[in-house]
C-alpha cells in the first residue's frame, strides 16, 4: 500500500511539472504577432510585420539563397532588404556606382546594382539624418538630388568632392575630402542616380587609382581605408557586404494626423496607439506608434496590447507590484516608506511610525496612572 502510494505520488508530481513546464514554455513562446494570419512572418533572417509585406519576394530560388534573402519583388534579385522596424525604418544592401578610368579617359560607368534607385514606387525615402552620400576617389566628385516623378521637379542638390593631393597624407577612418568625402543628402529624397564625374579623368594622380565610387551609407557603416583606392574587387565585395542604407516608411496619403483623423475610413492607426506626423521634403503623411507601456502591431487589428510590467522577475517594483492598463503601481507594506521601485528608493522600515505608536502607548498607560492616583486622592 505504502509502494502504491509512493508511485501515485511521484506520477501526481510529474503530472503538474510537466504541466507547469508546458505552460511556461507555451506563455514564454506566445509571442505578439506582427504579421496577418495566413502570411509569412520571416524571410530568413529577417522578420517581416504588417504591412512591409507588399511587394516583397522571399527568394529560396539558389543554393546561395540559404537561408533565403528578402528582395523588393518590383526589381527582383537586386533590391535586397536586410532588416524592418516596426517603427518605420529599412535596411537594405547599398547601391553602389563607379567611373573606371585608364590613361586620362574614361572607360566605362557601371553600377553594382539597379539605377536608378528609385522608391518611389514604394512609400518610402532615404533617411536624410541616417545616411551620407559617400565618394571615395582621388579625383572623383558626385551629387545626390531629391527628385520623384513628373509632379515634383528636383529641388535640392548634395555633393562633394575627394582628391588625393598626396597619398601619402590619406588618414584611415577619416572622409574629409582626402581619398574619401562624405555630405549630408537631400530631405525628401526617393531615387539615387548620382552624376560621378572627375576633374581630370585620374591623369593627375596614381595611375594604379583606376577608379572613382558613389553611393549612400548609413553612419557607421563604411569605414575609409587607403586599399579602398586601389583594390576594386575588394572595395565592391566591402560595399555589398557590410554597407548599409536606411529608408523610411509612412503612411503617404499626403495628409497630416489631424487632417486624417476626420476621415476615419483611411485611418489606418489601430487601438491603443497614437499618429506621428510624418515629412520628408515633399512628402507629407503619418506613421503609427503604440502608446506608452502597449505593444505590439500598431497597423495590424485589435492594435497594441497592454504590457504586464508585473510578469515575471523583472518586474520594476521591489515589494508589490500592480499592473493598471498602460502602466504599473508600486507599493509597500505596512509601516513602511518609499516610492517601492527596485531602482528608486524601494522600501524601508518607517521608523517614525514605530516611534509614535510607541509614544502613544506610553502616554496612553502614564496617562491611566495618573488618573487612577488623582482619583484615589480625592477620594
Amino acid at each position: 500500500m505504502k509502494e502504491l502510494r509512493r508511485v501515485l505520488c511521484v506520477l501526481m508530481m510529474s503530472i503538474i511539472t510537466n504541466t507547469i513546464l508546458t505552460t511556461s514554455a507555451t506563455e514564454m513562446g506566445n509571442e505578439i504577432p506582427l504579421s496577418k494570419p495566413g502570411c509569412p512572418s520571416r524571410c530568413g533572417n529577417v522578420s517581416v510585420p504588417y504591412p512591409f509585406d507588399y511587394n516583397l519576394n522571399c527568394s529560396h530560388t539558389t543554393i546561395t539563397n540559404n537561408p533565403p534573402r528578402l528582395f523588393f519583388s518590383t526589381i527582383p534579385t537586386i533590391l535586397e532588404v536586410m532588416d524592418i522596424s516596426i517603427k518605420g525604418k529599412l535596411r537594405l544592401k547599398t547601391p553602389l556606382a563607379y567611373n573606371h578610368y585608364q590613361q586620362g579617359k574614361l572607360i566605362s560607368h557601371e553600377y553594382s546594382d539597379a539605377f536608378p534607385y528609385d522608391l518611389f514606387p514604394h512609400p518610402q525615402v532615404f533617411s536624410d539624418t541616417a545616411n551620407k552620400l559617400t565618394v571615395v576617389g582621388c579625383d572623383d566628385s558626385a551629387s545626390a538630388s531629391a527628385s520623384s516623378d513628373a509632379s515634383y521637379s528636383t529641388y535640392s542638390r548634395h555633393g562633394c568632392h575627394a582628391y588625393c593631393s598626396n597619398l601619402h597624407e590619406l588618414i584611415n577612418g577619416s572622409c574629409s575630402g582626402n581619398g574619401c568625402c562624405q555630405v549630408s543628402i537631400p530631405n525628401g529624397m526617393t531615387i539615387f542616380n548620382p552624376r560621378l564625374d572627375s576633374d581630370y579623368n585620374h591623369s593627375l594622380y596614381n595611375t594604379s587609382n583606376t577608379y572613382g565610387y558613389a553611393f549612400i551609407a548609413e553612419e557607421g557603416t563604411y569605414t575609409f581605408n587607403s586599399i579602398d583606392l586601389f583594390n576594386h574587387t575588394a572595395f565592391v565585395n566591402k560595399i555589398h557586404n557590410h554597407v548599409r542604407v536606411v529608408t523610411e516608411w509612412f503612411v503617404r496619403q499626403h495628409e497630416s494626423c489631424n487632417k486624417v483623423l476626420t476621415n476615419k475610413s483611411t485611418y489606418v492607426c489601430q487601438n491603443n496607439t497614437h499618429c506621428i506626423d510624418f515629412q520628408a521634403g515633399l512628402f507629407t503623411g503619418y506613421r503609427c506608434s503604440c502608446l506608452p507601456g502597449y505593444r505590439g502591431n500598431p497597423y495590424l487589428s485589435p492594435g497594441c496590447t497592454d504590457i504586464d510590467e508585473c510578469a515575471g522577475v523583472d518586474n520594476p517594483c521591489s515589494h508589490t507590484c500592480t499592473n493598471i492598463p498602460g502602466s504599473y503601481k508600486c507599493s509597500c507594506p505596512k509601516r513602511h516608506k518609499g516610492n517601492g521601485l527596485k531602482n528608486g528608493t524601494g522600501c524601508t522600515s518607517d521608523s517614525s511610525q514605530v516611534f509614535s505608536r510607541l509614544a502613544l502607548g506610553f502616554g496612553a498607560s502614564f496617562g491611566s496612572i495618573i488618573v487612577l492616583l488623582v482619583g484615589s486622592w480625592l477620594y
